[in-house]
């Protein structure tokens, strides 16, 4: 990349030792927010490799032909092909990925047919139907800051959902679009899509708008309807939530850097000053008030997994 490549970049890399999770070895997995007009320059990919894209606009490319993506795309560079990314200048890309192989004789039947499906792919991007592979990437970007006894299973399970998640939306094809449904039972669906998307994507929503983004609706519909359902507002519960997240990975002895990070936070300030705002103390305050240890709001404090 570029020396301005990631405002943040939360990067798990395992290529020279990949982790072996059952049948699926990995070999990188992490999120970024790209510099405007950032760019990967061109390289041969040395696994199989899913990316989705969380926010921003921009072009990758697949054995030199290049594709338009943005927010709620899949795309899959398989072994072997040449791949590159370029980011918007005006909208900059928000994306996480996870580069794997796959030993199907290690594996349930389900995964005989995976890896030929990777290694095959003519059509490389398509749409996550229905967000769920966005889901899953921020469930296991949020296991590997958690790195307890239980992580090594719970990441097993996960990267398996992954790719047959992954698989089912290039199987499935464009989604339809929508039309405006109305009655109560409507509106409390989708108060409980909103809610429920909020909840398991924490690590992945950049913006307010990412959320209404992916219901298929205009943020202004969904803020009202959540309004007039919850009586409380779309941007409070988002925040609210977020101040939850960042509390839960501070107290699992992430430092403040890493969960600036991987809350995608632009600055350890900007972080800081939200963190205030939510509590009236610092991140460093709070956790010197409830554990007794120093902790270095740069980061260099207490160490964290990941």
């Amino acid at each position: 990349m570029t020396t301005r490549e990631s405002k943040f970049h939360f990067d798990n890399c395992y290529i020279e030792a990949p982790r072996q999770y059952g049948c699926v070895a990995l070999y990188q997995l992490g999120d970024r927010l790209c510099q405007e007009g950032a760019q990967v320059p061109a390289h041969q990919q040395v696994c199989h490799e899913i990316s989705c894209v969380i926010s921003g606009t921009g072009r990758f490319f697949h054995n030199g032909q290049g594709y338009r993506v943005r927010a709620g795309d899949l795309f899959i560079s398989p072994l072997g092909s040449l791949h590159k990314i370029l980011s918007s200048r005006h909208d900059p890309l928000r994306y996480s990925y996870c580069g794997f192989m796959l030993d199907p004789l290690a594996g349930p039947e389900e995964f005989a047919q995976l890896p030929g499906f990777f290694a095959g792919v003519k059509e490389p991007l398509a749409p996550d139907r229905h967000s769920s592979v966005r889901q899953v990437f921020s469930l296991l970007l949020n296991e590997l800051l958690i790195n307890d006894s239980s992580s090594w299973l719970l990441v097993k399970g996960q990267l398996e959902q992954l790719l047959l998640l992954t698989r089912r939306c290039y199987q499935a094809g464009a989604a339809p679009g929508r039309q405006l449904p109305q009655g109560e039972d409507f509106r409390q669906r989708l108060v409980y899509d909103v809610i429920n998307y909020i909840d398991n994507n924490l690590l992945g929503i950049s913006k307010l708008t990412d959320i209404s983004a992916q219901t298929g609706y205009s943020y202004s519909y969904v803020a009202q309807t959540f309004a007039a359902v919850t009586g409380g507002s779309l941007g409070s519960y988002y925040q609210h939530r977020r101040f939850e997240k960042a509390v839960e990975l501070l107290e699992r002895s992430n430092s403040v850097t890493q969960v600036s990070q991987a809350l995608g936070f632009d600055s350890v300030q900007s972080f800081s000053r939200f963190f205030r705002k939510s509590c009236g103390t610092p991140p460093s305050q709070y956790l010197r008030g409830r554990t007794g240890q120093e902790t270095d709001p740069a980061g260099k404090g207490s160490g964290g997994s990941g």
